[in-house]
């Protein structure tokens, strides 16, 4: 946490006069931002609380216009009970653009209704690679762990909406900062694309 300063300024005005002050500047904490480890290969860790995330602005208005979208990560999870998420989109609702876990598998919600769930594929202490691939327009999903695809199964009985447009997007926190993630991100990526298996 850094303390609070002293700044001393001068000040001269359009006709030479000038006048010197001294001001304490209050540093008040927000959050503590998740670690990035190594600069030279950069990892964000978080640590399962509500305020260890990471928020974007908007990052996807080419992927609304498109209707495809392929999410893949770097993820080590230090722990795998309960729900977590990895990554969420916010604004446009809470259902949209999310990879999350429940225990060992893997829950994929594109968008609003759909969901789809793998079997137990997630393990702790070793960085996993996950992908994951949504066509609104064939409702059609795919993911892939550690490059090889795995089977899910369509976990909602509702008509699948668009892929919207949404606001904000979080990383290691649901969008409204629930099922905060115990573990570790590295080179989260989306695309507007669907990416093949060899590319992922």
């Amino acid at each position: 946490m850094t303390s609070n300063r002293s700044i001393s300024f001068r000040t001269t005005d359009i006709s030479s006069g000038s006048s010197s002050a001294t001001q304490t500047v209050t540093v008040t904490t927000v959050n503590d931002a998740p670690k990035v480890n190594n600069r030279l290969d950069p990892v964000l860790q978080f640590d399962g609380t509500t305020s260890s995330y990471v928020v974007f602005s908007d990052v996807d208005n080419s992927i609304a216009s498109s209707q495809a979208v392929t999410l893949e990560a770097w993820v080590k999870f230090s722990r795998l009970s309960g729900v977590q998420f990895i990554a969420s989109g916010g604004g446009a609702a809470l259902n949209h653009l999310e990879l999350q876990n429940n225990g060992a598998a893997l829950r994929f919600i594109p968008t609003t209704n759909a969901l789809f769930d793998t079997g137990d594929v997630l393990v702790t202490d070793q960085w996993m690679h996950i992908a994951a691939t949504y066509d609104a327009t064939s409702d059609t999903a795919k993911v892939f762990i550690n490059g090889t695809q795995v089977n899910i199964t369509d976990a909602s009985n509702y008509t699948d909406a668009a892929i919207q447009n949404g606001n904000t997007y979080f990383l290691g926190n649901r969008s409204d900062k629930t099922y905060p993630l115990y573990g570790s991100i590295a080179e989260y990526r989306i695309w507007n694309d669907i990416r093949t298996e060899d590319e992922v």
